[in-house]
């Protein structure tokens, strides 16, 4: 077995361990905090009972960082957390949690002060056991799945002829660049956007969204089976990969959890299980013929529109929508 291959398996077992493990035996809490008010306790047991030796926090000032055009840029909240006598100061923004006692704190929600009531803000504190085999199964998918996408851009690339490369390369900078013109990746982007890892998530999702459509257009318009759309086909998958694990680093960083069933995620997560029930049985298939390539092609298409189209769409709602 290849490295590469090995290195995926085992990647996507240790993620699959690791969210198995976290689901398991996993907590979170909200608490609603108002600046200058007295700390609040928020740990219960089993029964909803509040523990005797539950740290306690308080919201000492609440800093909004705003847009020339008057939008929320940025948010920090100054907590003081206390435990057993022991007193803390964290600072937390948007998409930069802070740790305390085995405990992730995340803004989750934010308000200006009023007339009415002060400043105030909503934490989500998470305590999520197995994280790290996540993170490592991730970093183990994203590694290989590079490797192979390099290794088909150096190897397979270089056999297509010019006009191939020159066609299919026309079109793949051309379906990016309409992706890229989405309102949402220009202009002020709310806080929850304002992540190191928001271009290269959107960035190796539109590269795979214009691989995966040009391999459809190639295959479409011939309607058969070449070179040109098999290679797009295949470093179309590797690069959702890519994105898909990326953007579950992201969630975690933003949200407290890797993965939440948000219909934009599971939409993605139906479009990837099916390029590669796809990619395998065009990859083992002895007898493959024009007309299931152009069939298996069309399937991946339309799970594709329902990822970046569909959830939009039909107003599904979810963590997505900003």
């Amino acid at each position: 077995m290849k490295f590469r291959r090995l290195f995926f398996i085992i990647g996507l077992a240790m993620t699959l361990l690791g969210l198995l493990i976290g689901k398991l035996q996993y907590e979170r809490y909200q608490v609603v905090l108002f600046e200058n008010t007295s700390a609040t306790k928020f740990i219960l047991d089993d029964e909803g009972q509040l523990l005797e030796n539950s740290f306690a926090l308080q919201l000492m000032r609440l800093n909004f960082d705003y847009h020339p055009s008057y939008k929320v840029k940025q948010v920090k909240a100054k907590l003081t957390c206390s435990y057993l006598g022991e007193n803390q100061n964290k600072i937390v923004s948007v998409n930069h949690p802070v740790r305390f006692h085995q405990y992730n704190i995340y803004i989750k929600d934010y308000w200006p002060s009023t007339d009415q009531q002060p400043a105030g803000v909503r934490l989500s504190l998470v305590k999520q056991p197995g994280q790290w085999l996540v993170y490592m199964g991730l970093i183990l998918l994203i590694a290989a799945s590079l490797w192979k996408a390099a290794l088909l851009v150096r190897y397979e690339f270089s056999v297509l002829s010019n006009i191939s490369r020159r066609i299919l390369f026309a079109l793949i900078v051309t379906i990016a660049l309409v992706l890229l013109l989405n309102p949402m990746m220009r202009g002020n982007l709310p806080p929850i956007l304002r992540s190191v890892w928001f271009y290269p998530h959107v960035f190796f999702f539109v590269l795979s969204y214009a691989l995966l459509l040009t391999s459809f257009v190639t295959s479409l318009l011939r309607m058969e089976y070449d070179l040109r759309s098999y290679f797009c086909f295949r470093l179309g998958i590797f690069t959702y990969t890519v994105g898909l694990a990326l953007g579950m680093i992201w969630a975690k960083a933003a949200w407290g959890d890797f993965w939440s069933w948000d219909p934009k995620e599971t939409a993605a997560l139906i479009t990837w299980v099916v390029c590669q029930i796809a990619f395998h049985y065009t990859d083992t298939c002895k007898e493959l013929t024009d007309k299931k390539w152009i069939l298996w092609q069309s399937v991946c298409f339309l799970c594709l529109l329902l990822s970046w189209f569909g959830v939009q769409l039909f107003k599904m709602g979810g963590l997505h929508v900003y």
